[in-house]
């Protein structure tokens, strides 16, 4: 479509104006609808992401095989929900962390991590 010069459609009448102005209109219009959809794609693959990081992020919060972050990279849990019930349960009947990391047969650095968190969540 050829550019318009504003001198010479200055110089129009205005039905010719219209005349001359109707295909770009047509143009445009035909533009706009396609920005609009590609709008409507745009929105609902963003929607599809935040609900997939909002379930992320409950994961992460309810714990079980929660990721470390977003993406799901980074060191796994090694520890199942059942150890870290056990652990809290023998701690809380007194059991030192020693004993308990070679009653479970870990890490006593795990085992203290794992209680340091409950503790301080649980009082």
């Amino acid at each position: 479509m050829k550019k318009l010069n504003p001198e010479k459609l200055n110089q129009l009448s205005a039905e010719d104006q219209n005349a001359c102005l109707w295909p770009y209109i047509g143009q445009m219009e035909r533009e706009n609808e396609e920005l609009n959809m590609k709008l409507a794609e745009t929105e609902k693959s963003a929607e599809m992401w935040r609900e997939r990081c909002e379930a992320v992020k409950h994961a992460m919060m309810r714990g079980g095989d929660a990721l470390h972050n977003i993406r799901g990279a980074g060191r796994k849990r090694s520890v199942t929900d059942d150890q870290i019930a056990n652990m809290q349960m023998l701690r809380a009947q007194g059991m030192t962390i020693k004993d308990i990391a070679r009653e479970l047969k870990l890490g006593y650095g795990t085992v203290q991590g794992y209680l340091k968190d409950w503790e301080e969540n649980n009082g």
